[in-house]
């Protein structure tokens, strides 16, 4: 269940109405349902703003947080972001993809998303992506995703500071995509397989509990 606070990619609201993403956008476009852009061009949606849309229009709500693949991809270059976003839909085309274009703003998705998988340009103005990897594995509620990191500036010593910080691997730029494309679907096995463990896990306690 999303928080009142949290702010929603169009995927989200979708999933959370049960809608089409083309169907948000509409509703956004005739000034039904506000929204505002990020400085990329991505439309977000206060979860405030749409339990209320939803409650004027006599509208159900569902619920945003399903077991489908979110990927987070956070690169200051919006090219390049662009691409990854493709080699991610090229291995799983249901995936929900979300871009952002620095630190801060991934910061927000993370939250809201909650992606099993995060895909980090290293190297940003501002917040870099060796602090945002820090804080996304920090934050026990966001702790489980994967972060893969990107960078055009490898070395040993990046490598090790990346992997310091709990990053799951760390790869070059120019980006290979057959290379990106194996290491997100190793991520998604892993992600699943821990989750699955820990589902397991608990029931198992649960069944023994008194």
């Amino acid at each position: 269940m999303t928080e009142p606070n949290e702010v929603l990619t169009t995927f989200q609201a979708a999933a959370y109405c049960k809608v089409s993403p083309f169907t948000i956008r509409n509703w956004v476009e005739s000034g039904k349902l506000p929204a505002y852009k990020t400085p990329g061009g991505h439309r977000r949606i206060r979860k405030e703003d749409l339990d209320e849309f939803l409650r004027k229009y006599g509208m159900p709500a569902g619920d945003s947080n399903t077991d489908r693949k979110k990927v987070l991809v956070v690169d200051d270059e919006e090219t390049v972001a662009n691409l990854i976003s493709r080699i991610v839909k090229d291995v799983d085309g249901e995936a929900e993809v979300a871009i952002a274009l620095d630190g801060f703003e991934a910061g927000t998705l993370v939250t809201s998303l909650k992606p099993q998988i995060v895909i980090l340009d290293l190297i940003m103005p501002g917040l870099d992506g060796f602090e945002v990897c820090k804080r996304i594995k920090e934050n026990s509620n966001t702790s489980a995703a994967i972060v893969i990191g990107v960078t055009g500036y490898y070395s040993a010593e990046a490598a090790e500071k990346f992997a310091g910080s709990g990053g799951w691997q760390l790869l070059t730029k120019p980006i290979d995509a057959v290379k990106l494309k194996q290491v997100i679907g190793g991520a998604f096995r892993t992600y699943w397989s821990s989750v699955s463990g820990n589902r397991a896990g608990s029931r198992q306690a649960a069944a023994e509990s008194p």
